[in-house]
C-alpha cells in the first residue's frame, strides 16, 4: 500500500531548480557586486546543482521517457546559467551573443518543458507508469511554448534596437504644435500664408486643418488658398511655380514649402508640416542673430571633423540654432576672445573644454555676463574644472569625476558601464527648466557626468545662482572606477544643472548663464535618443534668449526614446518575462484540468 501512494517522480527537485533560478537572477538584477548579490549566487548555485544532483539520482534507478525528459530539463536550466555567467568573462562581440542566445534559449526550454511535464503528470503521479503518449506530449508541448516565447523575446529585442513607427495617414501630425501657437502669437504685422492647391485637392483640406487654429490665434495671420493657375502675380511674389505649395509672406520677404498634390507624395512633407512651417515663420519674422561657440580649448566639436577622437559632437544643436535664425561664428584668441567678447554677441556656448581658459579669456566672459550677455557652459568630467574663475564669481565649483549610480541608471549598453549614464526627474521649477519640470514623467540622462557645488552666495559679483537640476537619491563620485559605492564615497543627490543671473543689470533681459555638469547631455548620442534631454535643450535655449524674440524654440521633428530608470525598467521586465508566461501556463493548466478523463 506504501508503494501505491509512492510517486513515480519527486515534484522536489524542479522546486529546488526554480528556486535556485529565483535567487541568481535576484541576485544579479537586483544587488549586482555587493555582498548580498554574491551570496545569493552561491545559494543559487548550489540549490541547482542540487536539483540537478536529484534528477540524476532519479534516472540512475528508473530510466524512463518522464526521468530522461526531466533530466533534460535541469540540465537545460544548469546550462542556462553557466551560459549567462560567461557572458561577464567573454569580450564584446560574437560569443557574448552566442552565450546570451544560449541562456535564454536552454533557460526558456528548460522552464517550459519542465513546467509541462509536472501539470502532465500530476494527475497519474501515483500510477505503476506513466502514458508514454502524455509524457510526450506534454514534453513536445513545453519545448513548442518555450521556443515561441524565445521567438517573442527576440523579435522584442529586435523592434527596440531599430525602432520603427507606422504612420496611419498624414492627419495624424496635422496640429499645430505649442511652438507654432507661441510664433503666431508673438506676431506684431500681418503675415500672409498662401495655399497653392487646385479645388477639391485632397491634401488642401489637411494642411488647412494645421492652419485653422493658428489663424484664430492671432489677428495677423491669414490664410488663403488659390489655384497657381488663377493666381499668377501672387505666385509671383511667393516665388512658386506650381500647385503643391504652401508659402509664408511678410511684406516683399517670402518663404515657401513644397508639400505635394496627393496623400502619397505629401506623406512625408505632411509629417513635417509643423516644422516646416515654423521655420517658415522664423525666416520672415525674425532678425539675424549671433551664437559664438569658443574654441581653442579641446571643445566639442559642431561640424564634421576631419580626425576623430572618439567624443560625441554637438552638430544637432548648430543646427537647431542656425534653423533659429542665429549664424554660428567662432570665438578664440584671434576673435580677440582676451579682451572682451564681441558686442553682437546673442549667446555665447563652451562645450565640454578639455583645456583651461587663460584668465583674460575668463574675465571677458564674466564680463560679458555681468554686462547682460548670455552664456551657456556645459563642463565635460576627467577634466579639472576649466573654468575656475567664472564658476567661482558664481558661487559654483565643479567636481570632474565621473558620477554613477547603481539603481538609477537607463540601461543603454546593458553593462556595468550603465551605471554612468544616470538618470534623473529632479528637476526644479525655473524658466531655464519650465517644460521639463511640467514632465515628472520624463528622465533626462547625464552620461559620464560630473558634479557641480554651490560653494557660496557669490559677494562682490552681482550674480544669483539656483540650483535646477539634481541627481537621485544613490549617486556618487566613483573615484576608484568600480562603478560600485566604496568606503569614503559619498552617497547621495548632486547638483548637475545651475542657472545663473546677473543682479547688475537688474531687468528682465539681464546676463543670465546655464551651466551643466555634462556635456554628453546635449550631445548628438542623447539629444537624438532621449526625450527629456531634448526638452531640456530647448528649455535652455528658452530662456537664453531674448524676450523680444518672436519664436523661442523649434518643435522636435524626429521620434526620440522616452526613457525609464532601472527600476521601472525592471517592473517592464518582471511583468512582460515572468508575468504573461505565468498567465498562460495557468489558463493552459485550468483548461486542462476542466477537460474530461
Amino acid at each position: 500500500m506504501a508503494g501505491m501512494n509512492r510517486r513515480l517522480h519527486r515534484w522536489s527537485p524542479s522546486a529546488l531548480l526554480l528556486a535556485g533560478w529565483l535567487c541568481v537572477f535576484i541576485g544579479e538584477r537586483s544587488f549586482s557586486g555587493s555582498t548580498t548579490g554574491w551570496t545569493l549566487d552561491f545559494v543559487g548555485a548550489a540549490l541547482l546543482l542540487a536539483g540537478l544532483g536529484f534528477r540524476i539520482a532519479e534516472h540512475l534507478r528508473s530510466a524512463s521517457l518522464a526521468s530522461r525528459a526531466l533530466l533534460g530539463g535541469a540540465a537545460a536550466a544548469v546550462g542556462a546559467v553557466l551560459a549567462y555567467e560567461a557572458t561577464a568573462f567573454l569580450p564584446d562581440g560574437v560569443w557574448t551573443s552566442v552565450a546570451w542566445g544560449a541562456c535564454l534559449a536552454l533557460g526558456l526550454s528548460a522552464a517550459s518543458v519542465t513546467a509541462a511535464l509536472e501539470f502532465a503528470v500530476a494527475p497519474v503521479a501515483h500510477n505503476p507508469t506513466y502514458e508514454a503518449r502524455r509524457v510526450r506530449s506534454a514534453a513536445e508541448r513545453g519545448l513548442g511554448f518555450g521556443l515561441f516565447c524565445l521567438v517573442l523575446l527576440s523579435a522584442n529585442f529586435l523592434a527596440t534596437q531599430h525602432d520603427v513607427r507606422l504612420r496611419w495617414g498624414a492627419a495624424g501630425r496635422s496640429r499645430p504644435s505649442p511652438e507654432a501657437r507661441d510664433a503666431v502669437q508673438s506676431l506684431d504685422a500681418p503675415v500672409d500664408v498662401w495655399l497653392f492647391f487646385p479645388r477639391g485637392n485632397e491634401v488642401a483640406p489637411i494642411v488647412q486643418d494645421y492652419l485653422q487654429p493658428l489663424e484664430d490665434d492671432s489677428t495677423f495671420l491669414t490664410v488663403r488658398t488659390v489655384d497657381h493657375a488663377l493666381a499668377g502675380e501672387l505666385a509671383e511674389t511667393a516665388q512658386v511655380n506650381d500647385n503643391g505649395f504652401l508659402a509664408v509672406v511678410r511684406g516683399d520677404v517670402a518663404e515657401s514649402v513644397r508639400i505635394g498634390t496627393t496623400e502619397t507624395a505629401a506623406r512625408g512633407s505632411l509629417r513635417r508640416l509643423d516644422r516646416s512651417f515654423v521655420e517658415a515663420l522664423l525666416r520672415v519674422t525674425s532678425v539675424r542673430k549671433v551664437a559664438y561657440f569658443t574654441e581653442g580649448h579641446g571643445e566639442r566639436p559642431t561640424r564634421p571633423r576631419a580626425t576623430r577622437d572618439g567624443r560625441a559632437s554637438a552638430r544637432v544643436l548648430r543646427r537647431q540654432l542656425e534653423a533659429l535664425q542665429y549664424e554660428v561664428r567662432p570665438l578664440g584668441l584671434e576673435e580677440g576672445l582676451a579682451d572682451r567678447v564681441p558686442e553682437d554677441a546673442d549667446v555665447v556656448f563652451v562645450l565640454g573644454p578639455e583645456q583651461a581658459f587663460l584668465p583674460a579669456e575668463e574675465r571677458a566672459l564674466l564680463s560679458h555676463l555681468k554686462g547682460g550677455g548670455r552664456l551657456f557652459v556645459a563642463l565635460d568630467a576627467g577634466e579639472t574644472s576649466p573654468l575656475p574663475q567664472l564658476l567661482s564669481a558664481a558661487g559654483l565649483a565643479f567636481d570632474p569625476t565621473v558620477l554613477a549610480n547603481p539603481r538609477a541608471h537607463v540601461q543603454l549598453t546593458q553593462t556595468r558601464a550603465d551605471r554612468m549614464a544616470i538618470a534623473t526627474n529632479a528637476v526644479e521649477q525655473h524658466p531655464a527648466t519650465d517644460r521639463l519640470a511640467a514632465n515628472r514623467g520624463l528622465y533626462t540622462v547625464f552620461l559620464r557626468s560630473g558634479a557641480l557645488a554651490i560653494t557660496e552666495e557669490p559677494g562682490g559679483h552681482g550674480l544669483k545662482t539656483e540650483t535646477l537640476v539634481r541627481s537621485l537619491p544613490g549617486t556618487f563620485a566613483d573615484a576608484d572606477g568600480s562603478l560600485s559605492p566604496q568606503r569614503g564615497e559619498d552617497v547621495g543627490s548632486v547638483p548637475l544643472m545651475a542657472a545663473v543671473t546677473s543682479t547688475v543689470t537688474p531687468d528682465e533681459d539681464g546676463g543670465r548663464m546655464v551651466v551643466l555638469a555634462d556635456v554628453d547631455v546635449v550631445s548628438d548620442d542623447l539629444i537624438q535618443l532621449i526625450q527629456g534631454n531634448a526638452l531640456l535643450l530647448v528649455d535652455a535655449l528658452r530662456w537664453l534668449q531674448r524676450d523680444s524674440d518672436p519664436v523661442l524654440a523649434l518643435p522636435e521633428d524626429d521620434d526620440v526614446k522616452i526613457v525609464h530608470r532601472r527600476e521601472e525598467d525592471l517592473a517592464i521586465f518582471y511583468g512582460t518575462t515572468f508575468g504573461i508566461p505565468l498567465l498562460v501556463l495557468i489558463l493552459g493548466w485550468w483548461a486542462q484540468r476542466r477537460r474530461p478523463r
